[in-house]
């Protein structure tokens, strides 16, 4: 059986030398990216490290696979691609941006609106949509000065999904100013360009882009067990609340019917989430039809994947959302009371662990001498025999099978036997008992009777003293 491994890398600024987080890193080798086990992807963490995991180093004939490529879609750098020859080895991006990537300008009449930018290759398609400020100024930056490019202006009512205007850019040479128009009259720009654009407000909520209809996702797929969701409100149905996973990384495949351009996805925890123009500003779709997750830590609770194609032309097709159940985290607060000193080896204990539903009780060791049970606050307890330190070995244990453990102790000190002895005697003579200074016998006087109480194991001597003549 082949054995997959992880490509572990770092996505740097080489200006700064500082890792750059949340950047998607997608990798796929260049003849088997449609195979499963030869592709995947990944968001870089909060210092700019990344790792994929699932990756095959070898074909189905064990020849090492060595055509692996990795691309870097850094939030304002050009995209980034690099050769994996070997995944046993870090992958490194170092990124650079300037001048030399940019276009910018401003739109006349922007400031009436929230205002985003397509940006779409002549050549590749759709890249990403940037937003323009306030003001109407925009500064479209991550691109490639050896690309050409064509841009789609959109105008959204303030803070609402009410899109207004999506426009093409056209130069126009009497006004000297770009106005909307379709696509074959569409300037081509090229960075170092500086425009100035305004939408054609001729006819209200003029839309001039014609595009075709983004694909649905229906298939999703995920190592992690899936937890349904309705179609009305995706909220989560009480038949499946049950389904737990252990999984830190949640691995998630998804298919469409056809070809498009590309997705954008993530994972969160808002079960209710819609992936549009204003959530996706800056960030580069990606070609992979698989994601992972960053590490989850969680303790009983929901992990959310959207996911959403989008065509060549920059629109963005329906959310489709997959739940997860996460539990991580071992049970917290564990206590176990147990009396300190006993005289008998039937004992109390008083058990507790919040998240656990089970107990692994055992007198010998974690991993022997017991068995699990259901969880109860009291539990009688009988310890092993023998004088000295009790130690009991607890584990609690919850749904998800997460495990903490404790060694609680109990000073076992089997209780001494006593014997009485009673001495009598008369005028002829006296009869006495006589201890050790280390015991301490308890005598009772009765005119010329003596009665003693004597610890077992004593060493006592009996002295008889007769009266002389």
């Amino acid at each position: 059986m082949k054995k997959d491994i992880k490509l572990c890398g770092q996505v740097n600024d080489k200006v700064t030398g500082q890792g750059i987080p949340n950047v998607p890193v997608e990798i796929y080798s260049n003849t088997r990216k449609d195979i499963d086990g030869y592709f995947g992807a990944i968001v870089s963490d909060d210092s700019g490290r990344f790792c994929i995991q699932g990756l095959m180093p070898t074909d189905a004939m064990g020849n090492l696979v060595d055509d692996y490529l990795a691309t870097a879609l850094a939030p304002g750098f050009p995209p980034f691609l690099i050769s994996i020859p070997d995944l046993n080895r870090p992958a490194n991006f170092y990124l650079f941006k300037g001048k030399e990537n940019e276009i910018s300008g401003i739109i006349q009449n922007g400031s009436t609106y929230d205002c985003f930018i397509d940006i779409v290759d002549t050549e590749y398609g759709f890249q990403v949509t940037l937003p323009a400020s306030p003001d109407g100024t925009f500064v479209l930056d991550g691109l490639s000065p050896d690309r050409n490019y064509q841009l789609i202006f959109l105008a959204f009512e303030k803070e609402t999904d009410n899109q207004i205007y999506k426009q093409w850019g056209q130069f126009d040479s009497e006004s000297g100013v770009d106005i909307g128009t379709d696509q074959t009259l569409a300037t081509i720009y090229k960075t170092g360009d500086v425009l100035n654009f305004q939408f054609n407000t001729a006819s209200k909520r003029r839309r001039e882009v014609k595009e075709a209809q983004a694909e649905s996702i229906d298939n999703v797929l995920a190592t992690t067990p899936i937890v349904q969701l309705s179609r009305d409100d995706q909220s989560v149905t009480s038949a499946v609340r049950d389904i737990v996973s252990r999984d830190s990384v949640i691995t998630v495949e998804w298919y469409t019917q056809k070809e498009v351009q590309g997705y954008y996805h993530t994972f969160n925890q808002q079960k209710v989430y819609h992936i549009d123009k204003r959530n996706v500003a800056k960030i580069r779709p990606t070609k992979i039809q698989k994601a992972q997750s960053l590490p989850v830590y969680a303790d009983n609770e929901y992990y959310y994947f959207h996911v959403a194609s989008v065509t060549d032309r920059g629109r963005i097709g329906l959310t489709t959302t997959a739940a997860f159940r996460i539990d991580n985290v071992a049970p917290k607060n564990v206590m176990v009371d147990v009396p300190e000193k006993s005289d008998s080896r039937d004992i109390e204990m008083r058990l507790g662990a919040s998240g656990a539903n089970e107990v692994y009780i055992s007198n010998s060791g974690f991993d022997h001498g017991g068995r699990w049970q259901l969880l109860e606050r009291n539990k009688p307890w009988k310890l092993l025999p023998g004088n000295g330190l009790k130690p009991i070995y607890v584990r609690f244990r919850d749904r998800a099978f997460n495990i903490a453990q404790t060694v609680a102790s109990t000073e076992y000190q089997q209780p001494i036997r006593k014997y009485t002895i009673e001495t009598s005697y008369d005028n002829n003579g006296r009869v006495e008992l006589i201890l050790p200074e280390s015991v301490s016998g308890e005598s009772l006087k009765r005119t010329k009777d003596l009665i003693y109480t004597v610890p077992e194991g004593s060493q006592a001597q009996l002295r008889v003293e007769p009266n002389e003549g």
